[in-house]
């Protein structure tokens, strides 16, 4: 039976500029709504990277957000950055951008993750995590 309580967004990505468009698009959208987003980074050096991404974009504007070190129960923001998964600060919404799945899938409503198919590798380590949203029994959307 599917987790009819997590979705997981999977966007099909063929190069960095479409894996960066997608990024800014799902956080501009959250922020719009004021629906709290979390995207989860593999390194500090990949936050930095998603942090001045989202100072410049989109252009003509920025994308207020914050990286974040410790556990926020209260959002000031409604986009954080952590590259330590303790620090999810109650959202209910994550893009990872992690080799793995999420540790605690279930306690999110979505989960935006790229079929990447930028590399031999990255289209390896999406096969591993998809097959582990497959075991979860996780919602899966491809688009």
């Amino acid at each position: 039976m599917v987790n009819p309580k997590t979705k997981v967004i999977l966007f099909q990505v063929n190069s960095p500029q479409e894996k960066i468009k997608k990024i800014v698009e799902v956080a501009s959208k959250h922020a719009s709504e004021k629906h709290p987003l979390v995207i989860m980074t593999p390194s500090k050096k990949a936050a930095d990277y998603i942090d001045n991404l989202l100072w410049s974009a989109p252009k003509m504007s920025f994308l207020p957000h914050k990286i974040v070190k410790e556990n926020l129960v209260k959002h000031i923001e409604y986009v954080y950055i952590s590259y330590e998964e303790d620090t999810i600060c109650g959202s209910r919404a994550i893009f990872n951008l992690r080799d793995t799945p999420p540790s605690s899938m279930d306690s999110f409503t979505t989960i935006y993750d790229f079929e990447d198919y930028t590399s031999e590798d990255k289209k390896k380590l999406f096969e591993k995590r998809y097959k582990n949203y497959l075991d979860a029994k996780l919602h899966l959307i491809s688009l």
